[in-house]
């Protein structure tokens, strides 16, 4: 089976979270790296969430820091659906092999495009911050790259102000030069992530599978209310669709687009979570309070 290098920038919340472990599971996919940046939680949050995930997968994927603040703008975290510390209030043990890197996640992403040209899949399950300020910085980094999954983006309405999805309006010059910088997008806009959704009954059954993934997929996920929607997972599952030979991509040349623009055809998400779960783990799981 044909292993691609995958990289994914995330602001770990609670889905997030998920599709680490998602990802993780998946055969196809060699997860070379990880960094964080701010958005649904603090930076120091989602960097220290994602060593935590680490620990609960047995797993040691480097982690990196990377912007604590929008381009522009003050950041506006999102404490009502990923609670006031990103899983849901759920407390996770920081490994005892948890490595702080000094190395910023714009240089270790372009150190690992570098390793894999035109391979590298980079999925972005968060604000832009990062892969902006690597494009910046980097300005052969677009071409070094296979394709960008991100999500983020509405086709049809937001869910911050009536246009407005909460990825781009975080950091939308960030969305802007990304979407202008020539690397080929698949774009899990709003209008997508809101059709891929898991349901008490779905909760109950991945708890049930007496897995420490379940138990904690269910703790995190289940604040959030009757249907609680799982849009970076998506973006993982999206990968795969290229192994098949569909790569729904935008374009290979740079253009001036809106970051809000109908990019891309609606795509149905009926695909399921594997059945392979990550098979070392460890840690406790406690449950705080529930988010607000």
């Amino acid at each position: 089976m044909k292993h691609i290098p995958v990289w994914i920038d995330c602001d770990t919340g609670v889905d997030d979270a998920v599709a680490l472990m998602l990802a993780h599971a998946l055969p196809q996919i060699d997860l070379c790296g990880i960094s964080a940046v701010c958005g649904n939680t603090t930076l120091e949050n989602a960097f220290r969430n994602t060593q935590r995930i680490n620990g609960l997968m047995g797993t040691d994927y480097p982690v990196y820091r990377g912007a604590e603040k929008p381009l522009l703008r003050e950041l506006r975290i999102s404490t009502a659906f990923h609670g006031e510390n990103g899983l849901g209030n759920v407390e996770l043990p920081l490994p005892e092999n948890a490595v702080d890197h000094a190395e910023k996640a714009w240089d270790a992403l372009f150190a690992c495009a570098s390793s894999h040209p035109g391979e590298l899949r980079l999925v972005a399950t968060g604000p832009l911050t990062n892969i902006a300020t690597a494009f910046i910085k980097y300005p052969a980094l677009p071409g070094l790259l296979h394709s960008l999954t991100l999500m983020g983006g509405s086709a049809g309405a937001g869910n911050i102000t009536p246009a407005a999805e909460f990825n781009f309006y975080t950091d939308p010059q960030a969305a802007a030069m990304v979407f202008r910088s020539g690397v080929p997008i698949v774009m899990c806009g709003l209008d997508v992530t809101l059709q891929a959704f898991l349901t008490p009954v779905d909760l109950d059954e991945l708890a049930s599978s007496g897995t420490r993934a379940g138990v904690f997929t269910k703790a995190c996920l289940q604040p959030a209310g009757s249907a609680c929607t799982i849009p970076a997972p998506l973006c993982i599952l999206l990968i795969l669709s290229s192994l098949k030979g569909r790569r729904p991509v935008l374009s290979s040349k740079p253009r001036a687009l809106s970051p809000t623009a109908n990019l891309l055809p609606t795509f149905t998400a009926t695909s399921s979570f594997p059945s392979k779960t990550p098979s070392s783990f460890s840690g406790s799981i406690a449950t705080g309070s529930s988010a607000s």
